[in-house]
């Protein structure tokens, strides 16, 4: 299964992939999760990954995780509503994961979903493409 690539954007097929661009691995109601690698281009150099405190559950919403780059300090909100389970710890040390293999080493967090129809906001990898693909143009008309 190739991956598909828009605009120098690498995007998994195997992958789930919400509008906020978080990306999912599912396995039944367990999740790992990360950002694409669409965002962690859009943020640049992460420096620095912040949890929140062990407050489970999440709600839909609320900061998974925050991003600091070189240009941001950007909230990572939960597509869903979830129990944390395990956090990468290893983003502590080393952010910079998040850019260099935003798919694999720099996952995020795993997470069990409160509720199986709250994966329904997850789209395929086809149409977070699609999305992505406006998004690129729309970036090249917008006047500075």
């Amino acid at each position: 299964m190739r991956d598909i690539n828009i605009d120098g954007y690498v995007i998994p097929k195997n992958l789930l992939y919400s509008e906020n661009h978080v990306w999912a691995k599912a396995r039944g109601d367990v999740l790992v999760l990360g950002v694409t690698d669409f965002l962690q281009k859009m943020l640049g150099t992460i420096i620095s990954v912040n949890f929140p405190g062990n407050d489970s559950p999440i709600r839909r919403g609320n900061p998974l995780v925050w991003l600091e780059s070189l240009k941001a300090v950007v909230a990572i909100l939960s597509p869903i509503n979830c129990e944390l389970m395990e956090v990468n710890e290893r983003l502590r040390e080393k952010p910079c994961i998040v850019n260099i293999e935003p798919y694999d080493e720099g996952w995020i967090a795993i997470v069990k979903a409160l509720n199986q129809n709250d994966l329904k906001v997850f789209k395929s990898a086809e149409e977070y493409a699609r999305a992505i693909l406006a998004l690129s143009r729309y970036e090249q008309y917008q006047v500075s």
